[in-house]
């Protein structure tokens, strides 16, 4: 791009350019766990995760060999966390 271009645009300094640029760049929002990192927020350990899959009370996805869990899920078991403690 020139810099008659990104004038146009409204940029006027590097930065402006430079802000654009990571916002654009900026992951979209997480819409799915591993089965680790989902550990990891929930505070357990990943065989924790697994079990609760194979017993049929935690929501996942299987993708082939692969488990995800849903965000919302992750997020309905934080909620249900911090209700018992009373937070």
């Amino acid at each position: 791009m020139s810099v008659r271009t990104l004038q146009a645009e409204g940029f006027n300094t590097v930065s402006q350019v430079v802000q654009k640029r990571n916002r654009d760049l900026a992951a979209p929002e997480r819409r799915t766990y591993s089965v680790v990192e989902a550990a990891r927020v929930l505070g357990v350990a990943p065989a924790t995760i697994y079990r609760e899959v194979a017993a049929g009370r935690m929501r996942h996805i299987r993708l082939g060999k692969r488990i995800v869990i849903p965000q919302w899920v992750v997020s309905n078991y934080l909620g249900q966390e911090n209700a018992r403690a009373g937070g």
